[in-house]
């Protein structure tokens, strides 16, 4: 990572044109937002983060001025957030901003929005992503077959969860 920190601030609207390119390809569409029709227009962002958020804490993650990632929590009741769209910059992959996300998002889960548990679903292919979970102390849950159709096959996720008692980080 650079030297200057990165941090999560709120999601703008000078961010949708970045974050839907960084979505053009079809296989991070798939494995970050699988909900989303390809190609992923701005108008969709606009609409899906600006006008039917509901509850979400749309971020992005910066370094200076520059967004490097991208995360979505909503809070689905008083203590339980689900994380989604973890999405970092395609080529910075490998530069510990995912890290540095997932662990940030958890902190103003536990911290800030004082939820009990945090989860999520992963790709059970995804192995890059369920090891960086697991690094961050989320548990598999369980295995859901042929929970998401994509084209004529059907992909199959993991749900993994972290309790606030079980995180390191207090």
């Amino acid at each position: 990572m650079e030297s200057e920190p990165m941090r999560l601030e709120p999601f703008r609207r000078d961010d949708i044109r970045t974050l839907a390119a960084w979505l053009s390809d079809p296989l991070v569409l798939l494995t970050t937002a699988p909900d989303w029709d390809y190609p992923v227009i701005p108008e969709l962002i606009e609409r899906e983060y600006f006008v039917n958020n509901g509850s979400a804490l749309i971020l992005r993650a910066s370094v200076g001025q520059k967004m490097v990632g991208h995360v979505g929590l909503r809070v689905l009741n008083k203590s339980v957030g689900h994380l989604f769209h973890v999405i970092v910059d395609p080529p910075l992959h490998g530069r510990g901003y995912g890290k540095a996300m997932i662990d940030a998002v958890i902190r103003l889960g536990f911290l800030e929005c004082a939820l009990h548990r945090l989860q999520l679903y992963v790709f059970d292919d995804n192995a890059t992503a369920i090891a960086r979970y697991l690094r961050a102390g989320f548990k598999i849950e369980g295995r859901h077959r042929d929970s998401v159709r994509h084209g004529d096959q059907f992909l199959s996720t993991y749900s993994m969860a972290l309790l606030r008692r079980d995180w390191g980080g207090i």
